[in-house]
């Protein structure tokens, strides 16, 4: 592979790292705020949501010296949750309640990997409304 590929690659997959926690993560994060209102004013609030919450999280890291690829990557992930069940009004407990019997039917070997996956995906859809039903 020659560098200038890997030069592209690369590009591309950092582009789609920072759209993801910019633009998407926020989006369902703030779905009950950014729900009414103008497509250009959902893509600015979520830019601009996105952008303040990865600097503030890398800024807190960096503070407290522990900042690297995993703490970064479970700070956001753990700080998405927690923000995106209060901002929705979905009970933390009842999200922890479904990942801990989720990953207790994949941990005994009740459910394959790929059945939680889909399950998860399904409750995640249930609960943030995403899937709509006739």
């Amino acid at each position: 592979m020659s560098m200038t590929t890997l030069v592209i690659l690369r590009f591309l997959g950092i582009f789609a790292v920072y759209t993801g926690v910019t633009l998407a993560l926020p989006a369902l994060m703030f779905r009950r705020i950014l729900r009414g209102r103008s497509l250009a004013e959902q893509f600015l609030m979520c830019y601009t949501f996105g952008n303040f919450y990865i600097i503030n999280i890398v800024f807190l890291l960096q503070l407290l010296h522990i900042s690297n690829f995993f703490t970064l990557a479970g700070l956001t992930a753990v700080l998405s949750i927690v923000i995106g069940g209060r901002v929705n009004r979905i009970p933390l407990k009842q999200q922890a309640g479904n990942t801990w019997h989720l990953f207790g039917k994949l941990l005994r070997g009740r459910m394959k990997l790929k059945s939680a996956i889909l399950v998860g995906f399904y409750n995640f859809n249930l609960i943030y409304g995403y899937l709509h039903t006739v």
